[in-house]
């Protein structure tokens, strides 16, 4: 081995030695932060009851509805100031910093208008819970797209310690501001506490990181940014439809008690894909560095190869974890919410190819063939409505049938962009292989969830008997990233 080949080993080891840090780090502070939110969520369900908490989860989709009036400049952000560090280009980082900062003030401020003018022009026509929700989130708007580019620039400049220190005090503060204002003041108390939540955000992120924000909209980065940004703006529209179709669908036809019960289903959606998510987050400025540099896809297929196994056993740990302690829980702290429990336990399923499919998007995006995705999520967003409501609605099947539609096609989803990824990095025999073994993976678990299921009565018993039989899918994780021999050592040592 040469001199040159053994500095760019210890490189390689050093930099992936970093980003298990960062992605032990950042995922546990992002585990905590869900294990917050998840009491909180408990909590103000209680508080609020079904019908309550249904009007808030029509108006948060409206909220998330509008957070795309960027244009996906916040995307691009997120993508390209990595890209260009890899090519040290300090100048172009820091404009492009300043005309996102800018852009995004300027346009949620504009949304933030309009939709105020809407509640008051629709006033008479609207439940009052309806038409205060609509007030609310015109206010919150400006705070959360503030809060959003500041946590993307941290993620940027791959500040993720300041970041998991942030998100977790955020959801111990948002915690305690939600759960005693929702408790005293309901729905209005609810929402409250999340505009107070994104104050404390913005002014803890600038107590500890200078950003030193410059009002500038230079044109041809903005156009450059725009460009860039506007199919990364459609595909997070697509993936937002996608999201909420079933919510969607519940509502229009059966109601905002139904869509109340269903929030469980999404409660638990929401924290399956955070602690994935939160790897994503951590991986993302790594593969656009690592793409600047060659501008070579094959030079991330270690990335793809690493992420099936570790997302796999993570997915299989975390349904689990779900479909024998979500009842539990539920049954404790929310009795009225019983019956979204089949629903949360056919969407919880799906769950496993959403969260493999995150790393594959990922790869889209550092490879610069985002519209693709563009065109993977219309095919899906199109599946997921007429699911939903063929099973929900046309059936007859209710909140059941449409967490069993979105799972069928979150297989699908994956399917896609499993295919579509994985034929430009690796051979037809090695794609189809590596499909039937995470399939193979998926299979396995459903054996070892219906047979302790069926035979185990305790619920706590099942939940720890599923975790030892899935060992092996851990273990083959920590091997993949190369963790054993410290492992060992741990052992060992112990």
């Amino acid at each position: 081995m040469t001199v040159e080949e053994s500095v760019e080993t210890r490189q390689g080891m050093s930099r992936a030695q970093n980003i298990v840090k960062d992605v032990a780090f950042y995922t546990s502070s992002v585990m905590l932060t869900q294990l917050v939110t998840v009491i909180v969520a408990l909590l103000t369900r209680r508080f609020l009851g079904p019908v309550q908490f249904g009007v808030w989860a029509f108006v948060q989709t409206i909220l998330m509805y509008s957070e795309h009036s960027h244009l996906g400049t916040l995307s691009a952000v997120s993508r390209e100031i990595p890209f260009y560090k890899g090519k040290n280009d300090a100048e172009k980082v820091d404009v492009i910093k300043n005309t996102v900062f800018s852009f995004s003030i300027v346009t949620s401020l504009v949304t933030s208008v309009a939709i105020a003018g809407y509640a008051l022009w629709s006033k008479a026509k609207m439940p009052k819970e309806l038409f205060v929700g609509f007030m609310v989130i015109s206010a919150i708007i400006p705070l959360q797209r503030y809060n959003n580019l500041l946590v993307s620039l941290l993620r940027a400049y791959k500040r993720f310690f300041l970041a998991g220190r942030q998100a977790f005090l955020s959801a111990v503060l948002n915690a305690f501001l939600v759960a005693v204002l929702s408790y005293f003041y309901k729905l209005y108390g609810f929402m409250t506490g999340i505009g107070l939540s994104l104050l404390f955000n913005i002014v803890y992120i600038h107590c500890h990181e200078k950003m030193n924000f410059r009002f500038q909209m230079r044109r041809t980065e903005l156009v450059g940014l725009v460009r860039y940004g506007v199919p990364l703006m459609l595909i997070a529209f697509l993936g937002t439809v996608f999201e909420t179709s079933g919510r969607l669908v519940i509502t229009k036809w059966m109601g905002f008690e139904a869509l109340g019960h269903y929030s469980i289903a999404l409660l638990v959606m929401s924290y399956i894909y955070s602690i994935p998510n939160s790897i994503s987050i951590v991986l993302v400025p790594n593969l656009h560095e690592k793409f600047g540099v060659r501008e070579n896809k094959k030079d991330l297929k270690g990335y793809l190869e690493k992420a099936n196994t570790v997302f796999s056993a993570l997915a299989v740990f975390l349904t689990g974890l779900v479909w024998f302690g979500g009842p539990i829980m539920v049954q404790l702290f929310l009795p009225a919410y019983e019956t979204g429990l089949p629903a949360m336990r056919l969407l919880v399923l799906g769950m496993y190819f959403m969260t493999l499919a995150q790393a594959y998007g990922q790869f889209i995006y550092a490879v610069r063939k985002h519209m693709s995705l563009f065109y993977l999520y219309g095919l899906s967003c199109v599946m997921m409505f007429g699911f939903n409501w063929f099973f929900g609605v046309r059936l007859g099947k209710g909140i059941e049938g449409v967490a069993l539609a979105s799972s069928l096609v979150m297989v699908l989803h994956w399917s896609f962009i499993y295919a579509y990824v994985s034929l430009q990095v690796k051979s037809l025999y090695e794609s189809i292989t590596s499909y039937f073994v995470l399939v193979g993976k998926f299979g396995l678990m459903l054996l070892f969830l219906f047979v302790i299921g069926k035979y185990s009565t305790n619920a706590f018993l099942g939940l720890v008997l599923f975790q030892f039989l899935c060992i092996p899918f851990a273990l083959a994780a920590v091997h993949k990233l190369g963790l054993m021999p410290a492992l060992r050592q741990k052992l060992h040592v112990v």
